[in-house]
């Protein structure tokens, strides 16, 4: 089966790659980009910065982010997060785990149960049951998996 037929990378093992990265890449400067002149808010500047930012406990002392922990101690990003991962650096640590930080969503959620167990989310439910958020959604919307029920309204 192709990766195309289930939604998959159509561009990785393509042999036109470099051209069609380069038609892609002219497309898209320029006016040809949806954000084209238009000016960043400071709302969505801080979103960014929130969302990049996470707090580090180095050897005892608190940085609000790596970028921050990477200038003080004089080292690059990329060594901060190593040591952050390795375990050779026990005294380097998150205040979140990297993969558990919430991103910040603008849709709303809707509680679910699947077997009896509740979600506060679909995306939840996904994450728990190691599916996806749409294969969820489906067995919501499907008659052939009744174990599967919506605890809110529909909200899409």
């Amino acid at each position: 089966m192709k990766l195309t037929a289930i939604g998959g990378d159509i561009f990785t093992n393509n042999p036109r790659k470099e051209e069609i990265r380069e038609i892609r890449r002219t497309q898209m400067s320029g006016k040809g980009n949806h954000q084209y002149g238009k000016a960043k808010t400071i709302k969505m500047i801080e979103a960014v910065k929130q969302a990049n930012s996470r707090a580090v406990i180095v050897e005892g002392v608190y940085y609000k982010s790596q970028t921050e922990a990477a200038k003080v101690l004089n080292l690059g990003i990329t060594t901060v997060n190593y040591r952050l991962n390795s375990d050779n650096f026990p005294e380097w640590l998150r205040i979140k785990e990297k993969n558990n930080i919430q991103k910040q969503s603008n849709n709303p959620t809707c509680k679910l149960s699947v077997d009896g167990i509740v979600y506060e989310s679909i995306k939840d439910a996904a994450s728990s049951l190691g599916i996806s958020s749409p294969t969820v959604i489906r067995r919501l919307d499907s008659e052939k998996h009744p174990s599967y029920k919506r605890l809110s309204e529909r909200l899409r």
